[in-house]
């Protein structure tokens, strides 16, 4: 019996590797967007790579093991190298920016809508601390007071 992989079934894994690694970019590209707009300290890019690599290895494992029944095979590992170069490159380049400045926009947009409620609720901060003064001298009310004997 002569065991024999067909060349077919090789170039239709290397092409689903090439997707894996543009899905894989895709993936760390929302990382990217994050620390763009978000302040993130060095532990939470820790958290963010930890959850990055752990999703990747997870993918790329049970990728190869439904492609290639487990077997690490050179040409697919390069085929994912590959596709998230592609795309890194290429069409990821051109979304991150898009998607980078729809944040934008709506964070200015945010940051005006809670700039216009702080303007509105500023002349009514004084109101808030006397309601809040008077809630804190009730329980004083109702305290009965032993007289020393």
């Amino acid at each position: 019996m002569v065991w024999e992989i067909h060349p077919a079934v090789q170039v239709f894994t290397f092409l689903w590797s090439l997707v894996l690694g543009v899905l894989l970019c895709v993936w760390y590209d929302f990382f990217r967007l994050i620390r763009r707009h978000f302040h993130c300290n060095a532990w939470r890019v820790g958290l963010q790579d930890l959850l990055f690599w752990s999703v990747s290895a997870v993918a790329t494992f049970f990728f190869l093991l439904a492609r290639e029944n487990g077997r690490v095979r050179l040409f697919v590992l390069l085929g994912a190298l590959f596709g998230f170069g592609l795309w890194r490159v290429t069409a990821g380049a051109v979304l991150l920016e898009i998607f980078s400045r729809v944040l934008s926009f709506w964070q200015r947009i945010f940051h005006l809508i809670f700039r216009l409620f702080g303007r509105i609720l500023h002349p009514l901060v004084p109101i808030f601390r006397k309601v809040g003064n008077f809630f804190k001298k009730i329980p004083k009310i109702f305290v009965f007071r032993r007289k020393n004997s």
